[in-house]
């Protein structure tokens, strides 16, 4: 069964944090929450910027892959655009 990461350490990833896919059709993902599974490593349930469809679910190595995602920089809070 998958849990919230509420009690696990940082991970260097939290809900809310955006990831573009480096693939032919970069796309920006959400994290929406951390998921941990008996005997597998952390994962992460991600939905696609702008779909109410496309959800993915990859290990957190993998999203701090910069082969595979680059995290997207977000200003910091109380600051405007």
């Amino acid at each position: 069964m998958a849990t919230n990461g509420a009690k696990r350490k940082n991970l260097g990833v939290q809900p809310g944090d955006r990831f573009i896919k480096l693939d032919k059709y970069r796309s920006e993902w959400i994290v929406k929450e951390i998921l941990n599974f008996p005997n597998l490593p952390p994962h992460l349930h991600l939905a696609e910027a702008g779909s109410k469809r496309r959800a993915l679910t990859f290990s957190v190595s993998a999203i701090l892959d910069r082969k595979l995602f680059i995290p997207v920089r977000q200003p910091a809070a109380g600051k405007a655009n």
